[in-house]
């Protein structure tokens, strides 16, 4: 995976304690916090925007949606549990430009002296670079997991909490 989050059970330790005797229960309740971390990505994708609510920088080529020309990049993230630790990130064929995005860049031609690329409209462009600007996805190391996003954790996690006990 290109671009992952690691979240893990110290984010829901006040409420992992009540079942951390139960057998299984952790991973299950990992799994629905993985669950909503990825909801909370595929709406970044819906509002155009990171995940702390800043809006995505604009498209400079081309009409449309933002990061979603053909849905390969939003369709490849995914979240597992490992052991009680929730990993959200993007992999496959669609994350393979995740952490261009994620982080933007800068990019050189690796021969010669431009890179050469078509447009949307079928035109073509030579130039010496492209600075793909930072569409964050994930939260950021910098800025942390955002508290929205902890607070639906923890709602998930008590919600899972009561299920396992009833």
């Amino acid at each position: 995976m290109s671009v992952q989050l690691t979240m893990g059970s110290a984010t829901l330790e006040s409420v992992a304690r009540k079942v951390v005797h139960i057998p299984g229960a952790l991973p299950r309740i990992a799994a629905q916090v993985g669950k909503e971390a990825l909801s909370r990505v595929l709406l970044g994708f819906r509002q155009e925007s990171d995940p702390y609510g800043n809006p995505w920088a604009p498209l400079q080529v081309r009409k449309g949606r933002i990061l979603q020309d053909k849905g390969l990049l939003r369709a490849s993230f995914a979240s597992r549990v490992e052991g009680t630790n929730v990993v959200l990130g993007a992999g496959g064929p669609g994350g393979r430009w995740a952490d261009v995005h994620q982080r933007g860049r800068t990019i050189t031609p690796k021969r010669g002296a431009f890179l050469r690329f078509r447009l949307p409209g079928g035109g073509w462009v030579q130039t010496k670079k492209v600075t793909i600007p930072a569409r964050p996805m994930v939260p950021t190391r910098a800025g942390g997991v955002p508290s929205k996003w902890s607070l639906a954790f923890v709602a998930v996690a008590r919600a899972m909490v009561r299920q396992v006990l009833a």
